[in-house]
């Protein structure tokens, strides 16, 4: 679950931003020809699109699909064996700490609706709680790294999942089926979450 905790929602985070800074090299081509993705981390759930030319579109989820597997492994395998990786992992985290800390510079709509969500929802995290992973003592005492990072988002990916695709446009039922299987083949390798266990927000 992405959200059982405010280390491991800040660990999925830091994962999705170092995934899509990682893949602006391994899809630019794709995005020339016109072909694009967004990777999205939420509460509930990692959101994964594409788009573009239909016939496409299979071959480029995988792709991206097959570079979450791998960069997981990367991250695994530590800063001294990635130093660049390394770098990037740091430069995500000072940049969903600054983004964090400047949710008091919000809109008084945008900061009143944070504090009902506080005062309605549960579980639910304050923003504080995401700061201390990132900065000062605690965080100072046991400090996110890239192993550990790996770890949670692997078992949030990896482990037991539920997915649900919607295929528009102009592909075909052949085409929706193959997409429907890179992500079956990447990410349903467990038994499925049953409905109660599904996390709701």
């Amino acid at each position: 679950n992405i959200y059982k905790s405010p280390r491991a929602i800040t660990l999925n985070r830091i994962f999705s931003s170092v995934l899509s800074d990682d893949l602006n090299s391994y899809v630019y081509d794709a995005s020339v020809a016109g072909c694009n993705y967004r990777v999205s981390c939420t509460p509930s759930a990692y959101r994964l699109s594409v788009s573009g030319y239909s016939e496409k579109l299979p071959h480029l989820l995988d792709v991206v699909t097959s570079r979450i597997a791998s960069l997981i492994e990367e991250l695994k395998e530590g800063d001294e064996k990635h130093p660049v990786l390394a770098d990037t992992f740091q430069k995500a985290k000072e940049n969903l700490l600054r983004q964090t800390k400047n949710y008091i510079f919000e809109s008084p709509y945008e900061t009143g609706s944070y504090n009902l969500r506080m005062l309605l929802e549960t579980p639910v995290w304050h923003i504080n709680d995401y700061t201390g992973e990132m900065e000062g003592p605690d965080a100072e005492a046991e400090p996110l790294t890239m192993k550990e990072c790996a770890e949670v988002v692997e078992q949030c990916l990896f482990g037991r999942s539920k997915a649900v695709s919607l295929c528009i446009g102009n592909i075909d039922e052949k085409g929706s089926q193959e997409v429907a299987d890179v992500i079956s083949n990447s990410f349903l390798k467990k038994r499925p979450l049953i409905d109660d266990e599904t996390p709701r927000f």
